[in-house]
């Protein structure tokens, strides 16, 4: 099954990324608020969270498990369809899978300023 973790997302977004996968089938949506963002990613997709630590999070992230090809490439948009808004998007990996979400989504801020700061080359 695939299943796409939704975090930080607005409760009219998170139902119009139902309203969008509802024809597909075997798509799981989880949908993390902001403030418990401290479990792994793994803990995630067990619909279990932790509460955030430090500072909290802000923006929107979206990761993707048990999708590939014809159908990750389907689901993609998705997040940032129903926001209208630029979406951090990750895959669950073997690494990954351990972090909290807040590590995560670190990381692909990381990634993100370093590919703007490229891209403006």
């Amino acid at each position: 099954m695939a299943t796409i973790i939704l975090c930080g997302f607005q409760p009219r977004e998170i139902s119009a990324c139902r309203l969008m996968t509802r024809g597909m089938p075997s798509v799981l949506l989880v949908s993390v608020a902001p403030e418990q963002m401290g479990g792994t990613v793994e803990e995630a997709l067990m619909g279990k969270t932790a509460p955030s630590e430090g500072i909290g999070f802000t923006g929107r992230m979206a990761i993707f498990a048990g999708a590939d090809g014809a159908q990750l490439e389907a689901l993609l948009p998705i997040p940032s369809r129903a926001t209208g808004e630029t979406v951090l998007k990750a895959a669950l990996t073997k690494t990954n899978r351990k972090w909290t979400l807040q590590k995560l989504h670190g990381e692909l801020m990381r990634e993100n300023r370093a590919l703007e700061k490229y891209t403006k080359k």
